[in-house]
């Protein structure tokens, strides 16, 4: 096994941390795969372009999506 992949929301950080400690070695993938998407959005693939992993964050967008984080106060 060379990673781990944890789907659905976002994972919560103690379990983040408690995998990573767990899986010593391996790629912690905390991947934004929603049921309404049939697929991931956000990822950290091994092999595609791996980046350094950081608990509370599902990574980055994955080509073909444009994913924004929009001010709920002012619309953008």
């Amino acid at each position: 096994m060379k990673s781990l992949t944890l789907v659905g929301e976002r994972c919560d950080i103690p379990t983040f941390e408690w995998v990573d400690e767990n899986f010593k070695g391996k790629l912690v993938n905390d991947c934004y795969w929603q049921t309404e998407t049939g697929g991931p959005i956000l990822s950290n693939y091994l092999g595609f372009k791996t980046f350094p992993e950081k608990p509370g964050s599902a990574c980055k967008p994955l080509p073909g999506y444009n994913v924004k984080i929009i001010n709920s106060a002012t619309g953008i």
